[in-house]
């Protein structure tokens, strides 16, 4: 699996060639309808509404050229910088087991893909847990196979099923950690739950408030 810093550069080289090659568009048309006549001679006859227009359109050409060079010297810039420290990649409420020995690493394509955040955290004694986190409001409750928000004692489910969400996320966490188990964690910063049984189908789902609490008794 390609690390941030590798794909941060792929769409990088990515954008700089797209630049490139528009703002070398205006330059290469006059040669190619030297080199093809026929071609010529059909935008010969477009001349009276062209004939206005062409220049305008190398500088719309250059700009969009310009927007995709800076994107992409921007995005290699970001990719020689590393990974930001471990004070600043790990959640303010799980730092002081930082300083227990606990170690703990994002997901690296979480923010580009839009998708929640999730932190894996590896306890001292090598016990490792998937934190998978979801912004929700309002309080959350459970029949046992998966999560909803309650509203007036009416179940109202979420449109993507949070649990097997965050059973796969940690089984992908294991495989690419090579670990024999990761143990799913469903954490809510912004809901108040209301779960009577815990684990839900294998999966802990705690508040954050609570989350530090939990990692400490789960290990």
């Amino acid at each position: 699996m390609a690390t941030l810093a590798e794909r941060q550069r792929l769409a990088a080289l990515k954008s700089i060639l797209l630049g490139v090659t528009i703002a070398l568009v205006p330059l290469a048309t006059p040669q190619v309808l030297k080199a093809v006549p026929a071609l010529a001679t059909a935008v010969k006859g477009l001349t009276p509404i062209s004939g206005p227009v062409l220049p305008w359109l190398a500088w719309v050409c250059w700009a969009i050229a310009a927007l995709y060079l800076w994107q992409g010297l921007d995005k290699l810039l970001r990719s020689r910088q590393g990974h930001p420290s471990a004070s600043t990649r790990i959640l303010p409420a799980l730092m002081p087991l930082q300083q227990q020995g606990w170690r703990f690493e994002n997901n690296p394509s979480a923010a580009k893909n839009g998708t929640d955040p999730q932190t894996i955290a590896t306890s001292p004694q090598g016990k490792a847990f998937c934190i998978v986190i979801k912004s929700e409001r309002g309080r959350i409750g459970s029949d046992g196979r998966t999560v909803y928000r309650l509203v007036d004692q009416t179940q109202n489910p979420f449109p993507t099923d949070f649990i097997d969400q965050t059973k796969q996320r940690a089984a992908r966490a294991q495989q690419r950690l090579q670990l024999s188990h990761v143990v799913p964690v469903l954490a809510f910063s912004d809901a108040i739950l209301a779960i009577e049984q815990n684990p839900v189908l294998g999966v802990y789902v705690v508040q954050m408030d609570d989350l530090r609490r939990s990692l400490l008794q789960l290990n």
